[in-house]
């Protein structure tokens, strides 16, 4: 009999231990989840935003352009 509560005590503490460790990993792998959306939104944001900037230089290339050739069509005919 002491030898199969001795034996219970080590199989409850083994399994005590790998349900331990599964919920470390489960937490583990959340956590690195959680990680890559946070990285994944600041990037997409920090995109978002360079996007924008380029579609307003964009348009200060397109206008300064226009100036450009009117001001060139004007001394053709002036």
């Amino acid at each position: 009999m002491i030898a199969s509560g001795a034996l219970g005590s080590i199989l409850s503490t083994l399994v005590a231990g790998f349900l331990s460790y599964k919920q470390f990993k489960a937490d583990q792998d959340e956590q690195a989840r959680k990680n890559k959306e946070s990285e994944y939104d600041k990037l997409r944001k920090r995109y978002d935003e360079d996007e924008d900037e380029i579609d307003k230089l964009r348009d200060k290339v397109r206008d300064l352009q226009d100036e450009l050739d009117k001001e060139r069509n004007r001394n053709r005919k002036g």
